[in-house]
């Protein structure tokens, strides 16, 4: 029997990010792993922080994490979040938010007592 043409990649489709947040600068050195799930994940899916490709694992067809860096995390605001997939097929998923949050005037500060 011959081999065929290579299959095609499927186009990958995320619905949901863990952690969803972090406050601005709480995260380690090494940064943070980011779990991304969703749908037709391959070896060779990438997730994409801004646009820029992260160090990615497939952890299986609906689940790959990405190791998102300290200094990515280190000002309050959104990055966009996606998965890429390579030709031949593939495509790049549906974007979701990621949100850095500003914690320096409010959040998890001791309360003071009245002087």
């Amino acid at each position: 029997m011959l081999a065929g043409p290579q299959d095609s990649n499927p186009a990958p489709a995320i619905t949901a990010l863990s952690p969803s947040s972090v406050e601005a600068g709480y995260t380690g050195l090494n940064g943070i792993t980011l779990t991304v799930t969703g749908s037709n994940f391959v070896s060779l899916s990438t997730v994409e922080w801004n646009g820029s490709p992260r160090q990615t694992e497939l952890v299986s067809s609906t689940e790959v994490q990405a190791q998102i860096n300290f200094s990515d995390v280190q000002n309050a605001g959104t990055a966009t979040v996606s998965v890429s997939t390579p030709s031949p097929g593939g495509a790049t998923s549906n974007a979701l938010t990621f949100t850095i949050v500003d914690n320096r005037n409010g959040g998890h500060k001791p309360s003071r007592s009245p002087l």
